[in-house]
């Protein structure tokens, strides 16, 4: 009779998704995914940070109901990469960092079974926003550190900011929004869309400044040429001056040289005037001396 062997193990599927939208509303979407685009771009230049959001976790293996959906979650000491789904014990560590935006229907257990849950697990900093203000009697923004055994509550600072030691980063809340801040630089954390807005202005702000630097250019430019064509003009009025200069230099010599009368002719009346007047003197000059003759002689005839 031969023997039934036995069946081989089922393999255990743990699904991708557990059929729950990502969030209640627009809002709250959209500030989960701005909240990731900002930490993956963060940590996009460190190799061994892994950044998700809203992922199936599974913590326990075997068993594909112990599973939950962390809005944003951050983990050090593990490659990048994309990832259907989180398995701690194929990881070997849980996420280091979760942040959780509370809505109407998740914010009870965001606030009590999540607290146990994520401090059982090892997860070292946990952080809830409480967007509208509504849930959360101490304050809208919540965050527990881990200490030793304990999840110990993070105090804010002044300002309302929680402190993540293990981010390096300050959590702000801003009316119904979560802002991120770097601790080292003390600058605000923007997105991609943002950085792109930016990056467009300072585009346009560059080709703007290049545009009147290049009229500015064409300008001096201009002025250059006409400065240039004053100077070759003043120039060409030199040497025509100096080519004047020279020539009257070589007139004067030969002119001494001539004499007065190689350049002074008298008009032709003047010279009959002057012919007269000797002619006319003469003739008083002899009238003179028949007189004086006569006085002296006696009267010549």
């Amino acid at each position: 009779m031969s023997q039934i062997a036995p069946a081989a193990p089922s393999k255990i599927e743990y699904p991708v998704s557990d059929g729950l939208p990502m969030a209640d509303t627009d809002h709250a979407r959209n500030l989960m995914i701005e909240l990731l685009d900002i930490l993956e771009g963060h940590f996009a230049t460190v190799p061994d940070v892994y950044v998700s959001g809203d992922i199936l976790l599974y913590y326990r293996e075997g068993d594909p109901k112990k599973c939950v959906a962390p809005d944003l979650l951050v983990v050090f000491g593990i490659p990048k990469g994309e990832r259907e789904v989180y398995k701690v014990w194929e990881e070997r560590k849980a996420p280091d960092v979760i942040i959780e935006v509370a809505s109407k229907s998740t914010w009870r257990k965001d606030l009590f079974r999540k607290v146990t849950l994520y401090h059982s697990l090892g997860v070292r900093e946990y952080f809830l926003f409480d967007r509208k203000g509504e849930w959360f009697s101490e304050s809208p923004l919540l965050g527990f550190r881990r200490e030793e055994e304990e999840f110990v509550p993070i105090e804010p600072d002044e300002g309302g900011r929680l402190s993540s030691q293990v981010l390096g980063i300050w959590l702000e809340q801003r009316g119904d929004w979560l802002e991120l801040w770097d601790q080292e630089t003390e600058k605000r954390l923007k997105s991609s869309k943002e950085k792109l807005v930016e990056a467009e202005k300072l585009t346009r702000k560059a080709l703007a400044e290049a545009a009147k630097a290049e009229a500015r250019a064409r300008l001096e430019a201009e002025e250059r040429q006409k400065a240039e064509a004053r100077a070759r003009l003043e120039a060409e009025e030199r040497q025509k001056a100096e080519a004047r200069a020279r020539l009257e230099a070589e007139e004067r010599p030969r002119q001494l040289e001539e004499g007065p009368r190689s350049w002074y002719r008298p008009p032709e009346k003047s010279a009959q005037r002057t012919k007269m007047w000797v002619q006319g003197a003469g003739s008083l000059a002899w009238v003179w001396e028949r007189r004086s003759q006569r006085r002296s002689g006696g009267g010549a005839s």
